[in-house]
């Protein structure tokens, strides 16, 4: 009775020991790489246009907008990345009658922008392109009246002022 007593004490020390004799390692996830691009309209920067900084971006890219009017349009995004400008009032993107931002991509974060002069949307995010962000943007009037046109789920729109817009 007294042996019965003594071996779950027994086999405790027995797995402390082997798990300090045996060696083992914590290992981290990698750190995920993020680069920086610099769009600059006066040529201050690695890109004068959203477009070819998009373009040239690797997933995790931060596209950082410097204050300016852009006339870009129909602006494809195809990968996770972060478009962040300035500030919505300085930082405009100017449509030219056309549409906006295209979101083709999960985990797309726009914010402090102004988009204006848009044709159908000013933002489309697109059936497979959930978890995506649009923060601190100011979008104002387009011809359909569309600000943020969303086909998918899981995003979310905060701190936009939509001006003159029907729908969202």
């Amino acid at each position: 009775m007294n042996k019965n007593r003594w071996t779950p004490i027994i086999l405790c020390i027995i797995a402390s020991l082997i798990l300090t004799i045996i060696p083992y390692q914590v290992h981290s996830a990698p750190p995920v790489e993020q680069n920086t691009i610099i769009i600059d309209i006066n040529g201050n920067g690695d890109y004068t246009s959203i477009k070819d900084g998009i373009e040239n971006a690797t997933p995790t890219t931060i596209l950082l907008v410097k204050n300016g009017i852009y006339k870009e349009n129909n602006l494809a995004i195809n990968k996770k990345i972060t478009i962040n400008g300035e500030a919505p009032s300085t930082t405009i993107v100017d449509c030219n009658g056309e549409n906006g931002f295209i979101l083709e991509s999960k985990y797309v974060e726009i914010s402090n922008l102004k988009i204006i002069n848009t044709k159908e949307y000013a933002i489309y995010i697109a059936t497979d392109s959930g978890n995506c962000i649009i923060s601190t943007c100011t979008i104002v009037k387009s011809t359909a009246g569309i600000a943020v046109q969303i086909q998918s789920s899981s995003n979310t729109i905060s701190n936009c002022k939509l001006i003159g817009n029907e729908k969202i």
